[in-house]
């Protein structure tokens, strides 16, 4: 997934929440149960199952500290202007 990717979804009351990968997050997880009016978004910082397949996991070390970035972002229905969320790092 190319940096700044954006993936968003858009409710019947008329928002539309939106994640953007903002830079070290080249996967993500959408988790939307059938049998409820919910949906999650999981910006991933390795593709699934990386840890037991041992590719695609960045590694940090002290000498080469690694971070990555992501923001949330709510749009009001009918055209009003979107406010940026949370801006969360890891």
């Amino acid at each position: 997934m190319p940096e700044h990717a954006r993936w968003s979804i858009g409710s019947r009351a008329g928002l539309t929440i939106g994640v953007e990968h903002d830079a070290g997050y080249p996967s993500a997880q959408v988790f939307a149960p059938a049998d409820a009016a919910v949906a999650s978004f999981e910006p991933m910082t390795a593709p699934t199952d990386a840890l037991r397949a041992g590719a695609g996991l960045p590694l940090a070390t002290p000498a080469a500290p690694w971070t990555a970035a992501f923001s949330v972002e709510v749009c009001q229905p009918e055209g009003a202007t979107c406010s940026p969320g949370q801006r969360g790092q890891g």
